[in-house]
């Protein structure tokens, strides 16, 4: 029986960078319904416009921030073999698009606007201070096992913060970690 599988949100993205990647493709073209990366969600704010180029950096930064129309992951196979990424509108082929590449011309202006939402800040302290390496394992491991992902670290000396998709905070979850860790729990934080 043939192995199966459904690809998930940017999976198609993704095995475009991989084929690419491995044929050493002189580009990899991502055809989508939007003209490109833009700077800011339409929906939200609807006088954004197209992004002409972006690095490799900006462009994962981007879509790890909520940018939807490009996997994070994408852009990993791209960078390992130093071909750019063109993203176009498959409903619109004469719009110019996006080049993603290891450098962008740059205007000193705001690069995006990139959100999400139902995300919460999680803050936690070590049971005893100040933060010691054994801890930072513990809480790595917590996450780890529950497959929770986490977005920002904001690190002090006694303490530090996490965002997490609100969702993810299960009370099991939350259980394990508290038995770990003293914590605060800003839920859907801005």
């Amino acid at each position: 029986m043939p192995l199966r599988t459904t690809l998930g949100r940017g999976g198609s993205d993704y095995t475009a960078a991989i084929v690419g990647a491995a044929i050493c493709a002189d580009e990899i073209q991502i055809w989508t319904d939007v003209d490109g990366m833009l700077t800011c969600d339409p929906r939200l704010v609807p006088d954004g416009h197209c992004l002409r180029s972006t690095s490799y950096a900006e462009a994962e930064e981007m879509a790890k921030s909520g940018a939807k129309v490009l996997h994070p992951a994408t852009v990993a196979p791209a960078v390992w073999q130093k071909i750019p990424i063109a993203i176009g509108n498959s409903g619109n082929p004469g719009v110019p698009g996006t080049r993603i590449a290891a450098e962008a011309p740059r205007d000193g202006e705001v690069m995006s606007i990139a959100c999400r939402t139902e995300v919460s800040l999680l803050h936690l302290r070590a049971p005893r201070t100040p933060l010691i390496s054994e801890f930072g394992r513990q809480v790595w491991e917590a996450f780890e096992h529950a497959g929770v992902a986490f977005e920002l670290i904001s690190p002090s000396v006694r303490r530090f913060s996490l965002a997490v998709t609100s969702a993810d905070l299960t009370a099991d979850f939350l259980t394990n970690l508290g038995a770990i860790a003293e914590m605060e729990i800003e839920p859907n934080a801005p």
